[in-house]
């Protein structure tokens, strides 16, 4: 079975464009999860912040990374921040995924950037405020869980 890539644009502030990708056995299922992740997120993204999830994408081969085709489905709607403070462009979090898939002798992982943030995302010393870690370890959990 291919894997399908699941891309989320990131613009509207300084710095933009920025991308989110995602690989998922159907996409079609897997943009809801996306779309919910970022959604649960939203708090604590900028307000002029949008993430676009796309309702289609490149199917790939596993075994040889080729692009064997196309899936399509519905685009879900657009994620807009809702934090209205001044904000650090380039400040954010990272969200890193790890599964129990092994290919060439290396476990499978991901990364997911979170930038920008605002700034009540952040705690004394700039790290990333400790309910705020939690909500995106939810919000992370969840789409890991998702179909």
């Amino acid at each position: 079975m291919p894997l399908q890539r699941i891309r989320a644009h990131w613009s509207g502030f300084t710095g933009a464009p920025g991308l989110s990708t995602f690989y998922a056995l159907d996409g079609s299922l897997a943009t809801g999860a996306i779309h919910d992740f970022f959604d649960a997120c939203a708090g604590f993204i900028p307000s002029d912040v949008h993430i676009d999830v796309d309702g289609s994408g490149d199917e790939i081969d596993v075994a040889t990374g080729a692009l064997t085709g196309v899936w399509t489905g519905v685009a879900p709607a657009t994620v807009v921040g809702a934090d209205s403070n001044t904000y650090a462009a380039p400040a954010g979090a990272g969200a890193r995924w790890t599964t129990d898939t092994f290919s060439d002798g290396s476990r499978v992982r991901g990364f997911t950037y979170l930038v920008p943030l605002g700034p009540d995302a952040f705690a004394a010393g700039g790290f990333v405020a400790g309910g705020i870690a939690a909500d995106i370890t939810t919000a992370g959990l969840a789409l890991n869980g998702a179909p």
